[in-house]
This record gives structure tokens, sequence and C-alpha cells, in this order.
């Protein structure tokens, strides 16, 4: 599809497509889905809105609080996202001015009170600049990546927790 945009029969060749639906009544069809199904189509895009607001409040999302996972108390949420359940997932990106060795202190005790298993430690998996580790719990995954910000000594903490 994006080789049929390169040049403009690709385009034209689209419209025609388009066209020619329309003329054997398809265009009349996907118009009439739309018109009668106005209801339903402004609620998923309510929905899609209410989602990306609840991404930018700030906050952890409910899923994360229900999990019990750790809130880091000197960091400032930037995003978060939510899946229908744990096993869609749920992530929490945060910044932060501590540096690494405080944030891993943080969860390496948080999620051993809660009985994750510590991380494995893997060659490179923690430098000046950036750090990763992942917790486990039976079939729970628990991961933490952080990164500095450009030549700042503040940090960028993306933190997600699912349930496999």
């Amino acid at each position: 599809m994006k080789n049929l945009f390169k040049n403009q029969r690709g385009a034209a060749a689209i419209v025609w497509i388009i066209v020619a639906l329309f003329a054997v009544g398809g265009g009349a069809a996907v118009m009439s889905y739309v018109n009668n199904n106005q209801a339903g189509i402004q609620q998923q895009v309510d929905e899609a809105e209410q989602e990306q607001t609840a991404q930018d409040t700030g906050e952890y999302p409910n899923l994360w609080t229900e999990a019990n996972m750790p809130e880091y108390p000197n960091g400032t949420v930037t995003k978060s996202r939510e899946g229908r359940n744990l096993e869609d997932g749920v992530q929490v990106t945060f910044e932060t001015s501590d540096d690494i060795a405080t944030i891993k202190a943080f969860y390496d005790l948080e999620m051993s009170n809660r009985e994750f298993d510590p991380p494995s430690s893997l060659p490179g998996a923690s430098t000046e600049y950036a750090s990763y580790a992942q917790y486990t719990r039976g079939s729970a995954l628990f991961t933490l990546s952080i990164t500095r910000i450009g030549e700042s000594t503040n940090y960028k903490v993306l933190v997600k927790y699912v349930e496999l």
C-alpha cells in the first residue's frame, strides 16, 4: 500500500477504486452504516478520548493500584496506560531527579515485599545512563526501565506489570 502512494499513478488508482466502490453501491453502504450507527460510533470516539485523558492525568491508573504495585514517592507521572485487565497489562512512565541506584533500591525492596523474585544479573543491564530489570512472581512480570534524560541529571522511568 505504501508503494502505491509513492507516485501519482498509485494515488490515482486508489481514487478510482474508491469511486468505483461508490458507483456500485459500496459508498452508499458505508454512508448507510455511518448514519445508522452514529450513536455507537460517537460512543467509541468518546471512550477513546476518555482513555487518552486517563493516560495524561499524571496519576497511577486504577489497575496499578488494584494490583498493589509500588508508586515511586519522588517521581512525577507523565504518562500511564492500562488494558482492560491485568492480562492486557498496565504501565506508568514518570520522571525523577533520583539516581539509578536509588530508584533500583526502591523497586528491589518493594518487589521483594510483594514476593517477586529478584532480577537476574544481566551483563550491561545497568550503566550510569540506563538500567533495566525484570522481576517475576509465578506468571506475573514486572519490568523496570530507567533512562537518563539527555545531559540532565533527571531520569525517565517506565514500569510495566502484566499477569501472563
